[in-house]
């Protein structure tokens, strides 16, 4: 009974949109019924995207889980935080990009999240980063703020030679805000040599300062994707984004390599899409929405 219960509520939440209320539905479906950038993305749902992840650490490949949540909202450039009241002459559209990784490592877990603040215009520069770390040793936490001199970097962390950092870098790109810009238009990310602030997650599994660094980027497209790729020859670090080629522009695939902090030679954390659905998530919190869980194909 439980299971055709189930069934009966997906039928409903799959039917066409003039027929229902739609709340979960796959990219895909929105796709062939509108195309258009503003349809896709301003209808007050997020999209969520389950991925296989192959995750580097310690020196061996640790199997785990990663989830990238895209979705618009209107933010203060001035306090850099969402708009929900007030005077609104100083906010602009923005397509967040929350990364989160889950992965064991032995006998504990790892959790790290990356928030990614961007402007839709792509004329303007990414605004604000956010990202935590915890796992059973501890936890640590930044947040980068775009200013009038660069990027204003706050980070806080349990090692002693790390500590409280508050610090200025140059005004360059952030590596994590990079997602949401290739599903704006992937064919505008920066290619060439340029000054690049790595992903939160490689500097502080690897410790490494929080700094601009060299990198070399580069994008080839093909009728079945396009690749995006950053090579970092002073932290000998190469990313990828594999990404559909059509609107939405959907990142199927991430790759990234590196000598990791127990091994010699460079290893390759891996990540596949495996579902991907647009859902205004944050109105199912009750326990009758934890269904849709399995439907997403969450682990718990």
């Amino acid at each position: 009974m439980k299971n055709a219960t189930i069934l009966i509520l997906l039928t409903l939440l799959l039917v066409p949109l003039q027929a229902h209320a739609q709340k979960i539905f796959t990219s895909d479906q929105i796709l062939e019924r509108s195309p258009d950038f503003g349809s896709y993305w301003y209808r007050g749902l997020a999209e969520l995207n389950r991925y296989e992840l192959q995750q580097v650490r310690y020196g061996e490949i640790h199997p785990g889980e990663s989830v990238v949540i895209f979705v618009t909202e209107d933010f203060l450039r001035d306090k850099q935080v969402k708009y929900e009241f007030g005077d609104g002459k100083n906010k602009t559209s923005i397509l967040k990009t929350h990364h989160h990784r889950k992965f064991w490592t032995g006998v504990y877990p790892y959790h790290i999240h990356t928030s990614a603040f961007v402007p839709v215009d792509l004329d303007e520069p990414s605004l604000k980063l956010a990202f935590t770390s915890t796992e059973w040793c501890g936890v640590v936490y930044a947040q980068i703020n775009r200013n009038s001199d660069g990027l204003r970097s706050r980070l806080h962390s349990y090692f002693q030679a790390e500590g409280d950092q508050d610090k200025q870098l140059p005004a360059v790109e952030m590596e994590d805000a990079l997602w949401s810009r290739a599903r704006i238009d992937p064919r505008k990310l920066p290619t060439g040599s340029f000054e690049l602030l790595p992903g939160m997650h490689y500097l502080r599994m690897l410790h490494k300062p929080v700094a601009a660094y060299p990198v070399s980027a580069s994008l080839k497209s093909s009728k079945s994707q396009l690749v995006y790729t950053l090579k970092y020859g002073t932290l000998d670090r190469e990313v990828k984004l594999f990404i559909e080629p059509t609107h939405p522009f959907r990142i199927t695939r991430f790759e990234e390599t590196y000598s990791p902090l127990g091994a010699a030679q460079p290893m390759t954390t891996v990540g596949v899409l495996k579902k991907s659905v647009m859902l205004d998530y944050w109105s199912h919190h009750g326990l009758k929405d934890a269904w849709m869980r399995g439907e997403i194909g969450l682990s718990e």
